[in-house]
């Protein structure tokens, strides 16, 4: 006769415990998958933001340009002025467009002029914008990368919301501004720009999520970018004659510009393999991923030229080095980090690695007495890469949401990187 065997009391039988843990699974699984359907759909149906940014190529003192996308083509203007009763300055489209892009010229330095732009139907956006200093008066600017809406858990709409509280000269975004590149991810970044491009400019930096993307897979199909569409400026215009380069289909995209005492570069964005880190070598692609021989000579001459202003900011997606899971760049570290200490570059900033950093590169052979900080603001709104291993350059790191601001006088530049609630996470400032 088959007998059931007792169970110890105050213990589970073993039968149970798989649906248990399937109980136990759902329970933590179910809130997840609903949100992030919600999410999903969310962002995926945004329409085109009604709303336009105001960036610049290289002389914000007396020049930016207004962007903006319509659903259909359209002819629009520009109206624009320093009395926001009276805009007295007008720039017409010479054809219609869906993207669009307006160059306003002649301005005068650190001025806050105003503007809106008219569609036939009306004034379809309006903001205000200050042109840059002509001195080295005090200003605050923010770095923020990785906004990646795909898998973001609702950062990117929350920084956005801080962004429009404060009084930023301008936003320096350092690239993975979407994840796959798709319209909707790209509808979905400007109608959370939106919250704050009315009155705060927008600096973009390209990153390899931006670029152009095949999205099918398809050869035969032209890649689609829409990131040159909405962000015209660029200083490269290398073209490889043999046509090898595959990796850089879109030009390189860069330019630089003053404000105050600080000089900024927005760079390319190389990348290299993970598996360079084991057999230490470099392959063909990593090189065609590196910055071109005009993109470095153009550096050097930029900094050589910016050499007397008391601070230098490079910024570009990929980081040198960080405690992420990329880890070292060695492209980046063989051609752009000498070129980096030989003119004295006070800080970088980077992203890619979704995570905050600081930490500082000395070349101890040739500039010991010049090390460069350098930051990783990749907590802009994808998830967080928690995974950190702190590399010997390190000096702190952290998987939070957060912002880093720079405040800047003519002899000083303060960094202070604050989490989504508002706590300091880290201050640090650089004397000229």
């Amino acid at each position: 006769m088959n007998e059931s065997k007792p169970t110890t009391p105050g213990k589970r039988s073993k039968a149970t415990h798989p649906a248990m843990r399937a109980v136990m699974l759902a329970l933590v699984v179910s809130p997840l998958a609903i949100f992030y359907s919600i999410y999903l759909t969310d962002y995926k149906t945004k329409p085109v933001p009604q709303a336009a940014w105001v960036s610049w190529y290289d002389d914000p003192q007396h020049a930016v340009y207004v962007g903006w996308e319509t659903p259909t083509e359209v002819l629009c203007t520009v109206r624009y002025g320093i009395d926001p009763a009276t805009l007295n300055l007008t720039e017409n489209e010479p054809v219609s467009a869906t993207f669009h892009s307006m160059n306003l010229t002649n301005l005068t330095a650190d001025t806050i002029y105003y503007y809106q732009v008219e569609t036939p139907g009306g004034v379809y956006a309006s903001g205000q914008f200050r042109t840059a200093p002509s001195t080295q008066s005090p200003f605050t600017c923010v770095f923020i990368a990785d906004t990646q809406p795909r898998f973001g858990p609702g950062w990117a709409e929350h920084l956005a919301n801080v962004v429009a509280t404060k009084n930023y000269s301008f936003l320096a975004m350092i690239g993975d501004m979407v994840e796959d590149g798709t319209k909707d991810e790209w509808n979905y970044f400007h109608t959370v720009g939106s919250r704050y491009y009315d009155t705060v400019p927008l600096v973009p930096v390209q990153g390899n999520h931006d670029r152009a993307r095949d999205l099918d897979d398809d050869d035969a199909t032209p890649d689609v970018y829409y990131f040159a569409s909405y962000f015209p400026q660029t200083a490269d215009k290398q073209i490889d004659p043999h046509g090898n380069n595959s990796y850089d289909k879109q030009k390189q995209f860069y330019f630089s510009f003053d404000w105050g005492s600080v000089h900024f570069q927005v760079l390319h964005f190389p990348e290299v393999d993970l598996d360079d880190a084991g057999d230490g070598g470099l392959s063909r692609r990593d090189y065609y991923q590196a910055f071109t021989p005009d993109h470095l000579a153009w550096l050097e001459q930029d900094l050589n030229r910016s050499r007397t202003m008391p601070f230098r900011v490079s910024m570009f997606h990929c980081p040198i080095t960080s405690a992420g899971f990329y880890g070292e760049n060695y492209v980046m570290k063989e051609q752009l980090l000498p070129i980096l200490h030989r003119y004295n570059v006070t800080a970088t900033f980077s992203g890619h690695a979704h995570h905050f950093e600081r930490g500082t590169l000395v070349n101890q052979t040739h500039y010991p007495d010049s090390p460069l900080t350098y930051f990783v603001v990749g907590t802009g709104g994808g998830l967080a890469d928690v995974g950190l291993r702190p590399v010997p350059e390190t000096a702190i790191c952290t998987a939070s949401p957060s912002y880093t601001e720079a405040a800047a006088t003519a002899t000083t530049l303060t960094f202070t990187t604050y989490g989504i609630d508002g706590t300091v996470i880290d201050t640090f400032t650089v004397r000229a």
